[in-house]
C-alpha cells in the first residue's frame, strides 16, 4: 500500500519525554516518525493495551519483518538500528544493532543463593502450567524451550527434559 508508513504513523502520538519543549504544565504530543525513528513493542502488550481500551490500534506483521522466525536472521539483518553511544571518552559515538529474531530468555544465576527455588521455578514456567499461562496471557512460549548444546549440559538434569538443545 502506498504511504503505508506514513499513514499509520500520522495517528500515532508518543508523549513527550523529559526535557523535551512543549507547553508548562501541558503534555506534549509528538507524532511517531517525526522526533522518533523507531519504536518496538511487544504483540502481546498491545493485546493487552486494545483489551483495555478498544480505541487502542495495532498492526499485525508478517513474519519476514516483525523478527518472529530465525529461519529469516540473515534477511532480517540487512536492517540495523543505530543508537547513540554514551559520548564518554574513549568510547564510541553510536552502536549500530543488526536486527535479529526477537525472543525471551530465563536463566539461572551461577551463583545465585536459592538455586533450588529457581529450578522449581522454572520447571513450573518451561512444564505445562507455565505454558498454559504464557499462553493465555503472554508472551507467547516458545515450545519446548530451547537452549545451545553448550548451556544444555550445563542445566540440571530436571531441566533437561523441559527442553530442547539446538546447535
Amino acid at each position: 500500500m502506498p504511504d503505508l508508513y506514513d499513514s499509520l504513523l500520522e495517528h500515532y502520538l508518543v508523549m513527550a519525554g523529559a526535557g523535551a519543549a512543549h507547553t508548562p504544565g501541558s503534555p506534549a504530543p509528538f507524532a511517531l516518525g517525526k522526533q522518533y525513528n523507531f519504536q518496538l513493542g511487544y504483540e502481546h502488550g498491545a493485546q493487552a493495551a486494545a483489551k483495555k481500551n478498544p480505541d487502542y490500534r495495532y498492526v499485525y506483521l508478517p513474519d519476514s519483518v516483525d523478527l518472529s522466525n530465525s529461519a529469516k536472521n540473515g534477511y532480517y539483518s540487512q536492517a540495523v538500528i543505530v543508537v547513540p553511544g554514551l559520548g564518554l571518552p574513549g568510547t564510541a559515538q553510536s552502536v549500530t544493532i543488526p536486527a535479529t529474531r526477537v525472543a525471551w530468555g530465563v536463566t539461572i544465576l551461577n551463583k545465585t543463593p536459592n538455586r533450588e527455588n529457581a529450578i522449581k521455578f522454572l520447571q513450573i514456567l518451561l512444564g505445562s502450567t507455565g505454558k498454559d499461562a504464557l499462553a493465555a496471557n503472554g508472551p507467547t512460549p516458545i515450545t519446548p524451550a530451547s537452549v545451545s548444546a553448550k548451556d544444555y549440559r550445563k542445566l540440571p538434569a530436571s531441566l533437561q527434559p523441559l527442553v530442547k538443545s539446538t546447535e
